[in-house]
C-alpha cells in the first residue's frame, strides 16, 4: 500500500482567514445597513415636518386673504 501524506496546515489557517475576514464583512455590512436606516428615518421625518409647515403656511395665508 502506498500512501501520499499533503500538509494542509497553510490551507487550514487560510480558510480560517476566510471566514473571520467574511464575518467582519458581514458585520460591517449591518452597521452600514443600520446607520442608512437610521438617516433615511431622519430624512422621512425632515420630510414630514416640511410639509407639515408648507401646509400651515398655505393655511394662514388663505385664512388672512379670507379675513
Amino acid at each position: 500500500m502506498i500512501g501520499t501524506s499533503q500538509d494542509v496546515t497553510e490551507q487550514v489557517k487560510l480558510e480560517n482567514k476566510l471566514i473571520t475576514l467574511n464575518t467582519e464583512l458581514e458585520q460591517r455590512v449591518q452597521e452600514r445597513t443600520n446607520e442608512l436606516n437610521i438617516l433615511l428615518e431622519h430624512i422621512q421625518t425632515s420630510r414630514e415636518d416640511e410639509r407639515k409647515y408648507i401646509a400651515r403656511e398655505i393655511h394662514d395665508e388663505l385664512g388672512q386673504s379670507l379675513t
